[in-house]
């Protein structure tokens, strides 16, 4: 017999027992027979629940089966065993016998319990996940009723049996999910996939599909589990995003107006447009440098503060046919241009570089200054000019217009608007702003505002215009005339629109980011830590590790700004307020290590930092966390991006892996494979 059998005697000595016992348990005959069971192997034996089984349940019972026992023995480490003992009655009463059988399940054990923890794992998962979930069996196909699918395609259930669902994939999509699909069953893997369902009500939705097998003890597929998930939301706002991109660029580079864009304090080249290109005799070689790099001159000529007054205030400057010298093609160039500079901010309004609009005019103002003469205007140099430009009498009304201005104002004849007031060429709601424009002009005051206006024939236009009084030597009692330029900024409104509809898709996304993202103010914190600093304090790891307490003092000046709405699901908290006020209260003592290596990103200037720690919810909940810190610190701008992402199934399904892993390993020791 392969299974360890026992012969005991009424006083439960061990009479004799077989090979198997033997082997299994390394005794041999002369240390087992004729010893008190309880004393075997150095009393090994000694079992609560074999004591129970032969003194209390035997003797009422005659015969038991299948007594299930775990115990660790010292030869051959913690078992799980079913003994099964049966009393044999002699002629002589003296001479009873109890047959006791010893069968080692611990293998088939341990293979149900990964059997149990696979399917709550499972479980876990689809209870966690939106979707329609659906089976397939061992040979990838679907049988049986799948009420999820049918309901979300409106197949009955003769159609979807087999392959039959494939009908109401896209046509475009069916045949590679199909072989997809194949490959997974073939290779026992997992399966992911994104394809268009047909919906019940005729539409077509995007899906991510996810399944995995579920296996037998044996190790042998049951059937295969898998769940449609609609991220058709998703992938609208993908489109969105992508069309927002595509006009921003197709704006940018079919522009035929100079435009770039500068990032940080050094105004790194990200974007320059073949006409900027043009203009400044430079090859698209120059992407990704500095611009006082490549046209060293913009420094010698005060452009470099101009930027970086941009760059730190938010401040937009604006620029008439200012000249500059460039060098192109080895020789200084004298050239002039109408342009604005305007910052450029992030999702989060943080200011990350500095866009430029602009025109070189270099022809037009040369040509003014050859037909400049004694006169304050000639209509000649008011006809070059790009703009729109209008002469108005001490009353407000319209005497001229220069040919671009009635271009762009889209007036057939100007004899027709001649004399009327200008104001009337505006929007009833404008019209105080324009009068009050012309008064200040008439006292000597120059003035520029922006607002938007209808063309003659009714196009919006947006306008950047200058109103002021037109300065005649000799004439310096009253001002007799009144001069106004309007620059069309249609494009460059349009252009920042396009900007701002592609910040609030960003904030969007972020809102209904599937991870917890919070914003953070490291403002006061970072004022705390110049404090340190200009007492002395250098390396602050070594400092806080010295002066724990300084941790809890230090992370008191850290504020919210905001947080999405996934932080509020991750933290179970009542509303994105209580997160904001109080998201102190989600740290536990296992959270001091992130918060001072967050404190020491700002301090040392880190850009990002990912370090995992344990916080709570605020009903108690423990939770594994990955944190994803990226700094934004120096230049008036203190604050944080932090991204918190769950690991806590991850952790548990991790620990439960290496637990069963240390099992196996037990086990294959001990027996000797």
């Amino acid at each position: 017999l392969y299974q360890p059998l026992l012969v005991l005697d009424k006083n439960l000595r061990v009479k004799t027992a077989n090979k198997a016992f033997y082997k299994t348990f390394n005794v041999n005959e002369q240390e087992t027979e004729g010893v008190l069971i309880y004393d075997l192997g150095n009393r090994q034996w000694n079992i609560p629940e074999l004591r129970t089984l032969l003194e209390e349940i035997l003797p009422q019972k005659k015969q038991i089966t299948d007594f299930e026992v775990t115990h660790n023995f010292l030869s051959i480490g913690e078992r799980v065993i079913l003994l099964s003992a049966l009393e044999l009655t002699r002629e002589k009463k003296e001479e009873k016998l109890i047959l006791l059988s010893i069968e080692d399940v611990t293998e088939k054990v341990l293979a149900r319990k990964k059997i149990e923890e696979s399917e709550e794992r499972f479980q876990a998962a689809v209870a966690a996940v939106e979707g329609i979930v659906w089976t397939n069996n061992p040979k990838g196909e679907m049988e049986g009723e799948q009420l999820g699918w049918s309901s979300l395609t409106g197949q009955s259930y003769e159609a979807y049996q087999g392959f039959g669902w494939a009908n109401a994939v896209h046509p475009d999509d069916a045949q590679p999910t199909i072989d997809a699909w194949n490959e997974a069953v073939s290779d026992r893997k997992n399966f992911v996939f994104e394809h268009r369902v047909k919906l019940k009500n005729g539409n077509w939705g995007h899906f991510s599909v996810k399944a995995i097998p579920i296996l037998n003890a044996d190790g042998l597929i049951r059937e295969w589990v898998g769940v449609h998930t609609d991220i058709s939301k998703q992938k609208q706002a993908e489109d969105l995003l992508k069309a927002s991109e595509f006009r921003y660029h197709e704006m940018v580079y079919s522009s035929p107006s100079s435009i770039a864009i500068f990032k940080g304090e050094d105004m790194i080249i990200e974007i320059a447009n073949d006409a900027v290109l043009e203009s400044w005799g430079k090859g698209k070689d120059i992407i990704g440098k500095s611009l006082f790099e490549v046209i060293p001159e913009t420094v010698d000529q005060g452009f470099d503060r101009i930027l970086l007054n941009v760059y730190n205030t938010g401040e937009p400057f604006y620029a008439y046919e200012t000249p500059i010298t460039l060098v192109r093609n080895g020789k200084p160039q004298l050239m002039h241009y109408t342009f604005v500079y305007q910052a450029q901010r992030n999702i989060n309004s943080v200011i990350e570089g500095v866009a430029v609009l602009a025109n070189e005019v270099t022809p037009q103002v040369e040509a003014k200054n050859k037909l400049k003469a004694s006169e304050a205007f000639n209509r000649t140099v008011l006809n070059s000019s790009p703009d729109c430009v209008k002469i108005l009498d001490a009353e407000g009304r319209l005497q001229f217009m220069n040919d671009n201005g009635i271009c762009v104002m889209e007036i057939d004849d100007f004899s027709k608007v001649k004399n009327n007031y200008w104001w009337d060429l505006w929007e009833q709601k404008n019209q105080p702003m324009i009068k009050d424009a012309i008064t200040k002009a008439l006292s000597g005051e120059r003035v520029q505002f922006q607002s938007r206006s209808n063309t003659a024939k009714g196009t919006p236009k947006w306008w950047d215009v200058i109103v002021a009084p037109i300065l005649i030597d000799g004439e310096t009692e009253k001002v007799q005339r009144i001069i106004s330029v309007s620059r069309d900024i249609t494009d460059f409104k349009d252009a920042m629109l396009q900007v701002e509809e592609s910040e609030l898709l960003y904030r969007q996304i972020f809102n209904f980011s599937p991870v917890a993202i919070w914003e953070k103010d490291d403002d006061a914190l970072y004022q705390q830590i110049e404090l340190l600093k200009a007492n002395g304090i250098k390396n602050f790891r070594e400092y806080l590790d010295k002066n724990p307490a300084e941790i809890i003092r230090l992370v008191s000046f850290v504020k919210l700004k905001s947080v999405n709405d996934e932080s509020v699901h991750l933290f179970e908290a009542e509303s994105k307020e209580e997160i904001l006020t109080g998201f102190h209260r989600l740290f536990t003592a296992e959270s001091i290590p992130v918060i001072k290596e967050g404190i020491i990103g700002v301090a040392e200037g880190e850009k990002r930092l990912t370090i995992t720690s344990v916080l709570k919810s605020f009903k108690g909940k423990r939770l594994d966390i990955l944190f994803g810190f990226d700094f934004r610190v120096g230049n008036s701008i203190n604050e944080s991006l932090v991204t918190l992402t769950d690991l806590t199934a991850a952790k548990k399904a991790e620990k439960s892996l290496k637990e069963a892993d240390e099992h196996l390993r037990m086990a294959t020791q001990t027996s000797g494979i």
